[in-house]
């Protein structure tokens, strides 16, 4: 810049020096800019990958922990229950201690797990299991004291994972509350899919109409499908039925899912 000044100051002017001055440093601003842009925009790629690698580690724990969360919930429910009908089965006293001591444990645990899953606040979507699953799922329950009617009517075995383990869920979560806070004997699970979409229902027998939620993670469940559903644009209905039945209905359109 200097070199431009002096050139227009000059006594002699001589317009090839000036532009040949003005040329130089023109090319070296630009090329200084060049830089700066290239060096700013390579710093904002790395931060960027770097924010996008730390949010999929958070994600995937998060995944992680709300899948653990869904298994490990489900089996010590069962193991719960299955304590307490085999307390109220024998007459020794000391065997009831023992077995009250495991409900009593049982129960602690799913305590200190919703609490965790508070503190994590997880919200992941992708599973491991899938309806291929329910066989399983279905024989545990039964064990644990509700006898559970399986009606499976479409195409169940080329859904998308993500949408088989949704619905695998949905059944999981409704069978467990039904075992956990109502003192109905019996279910039922209908699996349908129409080619549209894939509907959910899980209805109980309601022998007295109980059906009381209770425990830190008594809403939880519900809550936690609600959102994997929406992520299918997909809904979840829980309530009376109009015959008195509590009933549990989710769908996924099967159009919309990605």
């Amino acid at each position: 810049m200097s070199a431009l000044v002096y050139d227009l100051l000059a006594e002699r002017f001589v317009l090839g020096d000036f532009v040949a001055n003005a040329a130089i440093v023109v090319g070296a601003w630009g090329l200084a800019h060049a830089v700066r842009r290239s060096t700013d925009a390579r710093v904002a790629g790395e931060l960027a990958t770097d924010r996008a690698t730390r949010d999929a580690v958070v994600s995937e724990r998060q995944r992680i922990a709300r899948d653990l969360h869904d298994s490990v919930a489900h089996a010590v429910t069962l193991m719960t229950l299955q304590a307490g009908n085999a307390r109220e089965r024998t007459a020794d006293p000391v065997l009831q201690d023992a077995l009250r001591s495991v409900e009593s444990g049982g129960r602690a645990a799913l305590e200190d797990m919703h609490r965790f899953l508070r503190v994590l606040g997880t919200d992941g979507t992708t599973e491991t299991l899938g309806l291929r699953d329910l066989d399983d799922m279905i024989v545990a329950v039964r064990a644990g004291g509700l006898g559970v009617e399986v009606v499976l009517d479409g195409d169940l075995e080329h859904l998308p994972p993500s949408v088989s383990a949704t619905a695998f869920r949905v059944a999981q979560e409704a069978l467990t509350n039904t075992m956990k806070h109502s003192d109905a004997a019996r279910a039922t699970l209908a699996v349908h899919n129409d080619g549209r979409k894939l509907r959910i229902d899980v209805l109980d027998d309601a022998s007295t109409g109980r059906y009381q939620p209770q425990g830190a993670g008594a809403d939880r469940g519900l809550a936690g499908l609600r959102e994997r559903l929406a992520l299918f644009h997909g809904a979840l209905d829980a309530g009376r039925a109009m015959n008195g039945r509590w009933r549990v209905t989710a769908t996924i359109p099967l159009e919309q899912t990605p």
